[in-house]
């Protein structure tokens, strides 16, 4: 398995190649200069890698728990966030590959300064921006004829923040919890 770490724009990447020679892509951070060293203020990063199908949304769910009882979130705190993380998953597993198959890449950082949890949801499927779209009129629900975007509206409610980019054929979306 070979890693390699790009650097541009800012912006440290790491594109990893499987053994099927299929590139996933990772955009862990953001920084204001380049250093040799892990952003200030990053205390641990974990990783799962898993097949983009929706029967594996309970280990994904449990994966983000664990990181999230670590880190010391309350329950209520970590319920939002799970449900943020079943929406996500669940559009890569059903959206994200024109043949349904695919990997996901789901990243965990804890951040201190202030004290906060980033996660970083990346897949290699066809390019689509959640957040390109307008947030529905949500002010009468029960008329609302379009279907979709729900799902992100809800997810930008409950998270502090949301970003997302394309790089070298991959899909990044990063969403962020304060403590």
């Amino acid at each position: 398995m070979d890693i390699t770490l790009f650097i541009n724009n800012n912006n440290v990447r790491f594109i990893k190649t499987d053994d099927r020679r299929e590139i996933i892509c990772y955009n862990y951070f953001q920084m204001d200069r380049l250093t040799e060293h892990c952003p200030k203020g990053m205390k641990n990063m974990k990783r799962l890698e898993i097949a983009a199908d929706i029967d594996n949304l309970d280990e994904v769910t449990e994966f983000i728990d664990e990181q999230l009882e670590e880190v010391g979130f309350p329950m209520k705190t970590i319920m939002h966030i799970e449900l943020c993380v079943e929406e996500i998953f669940s559009n890569i597993s059903n959206y994200a590959y024109e043949n349904g198959k695919g990997m996901a890449e789901i990243t965990v950082e804890q951040l201190s300064d202030p004290e906060r949890v980033c996660i970083i949801f990346s897949d290699s499927g066809t390019p689509f921006d959640p957040l390109s779209n307008p947030d529905p009129d949500t002010s009468n629900t029960l008329k609302n004829d379009k279907i979709g975007g729900l799902g992100i509206f809800m997810v930008k409610q409950q998270m502090d923040g949301i970003s997302y980019s394309y790089k070298n054929g991959c899909n990044i979306l990063t969403i962020e919890k304060l403590l």
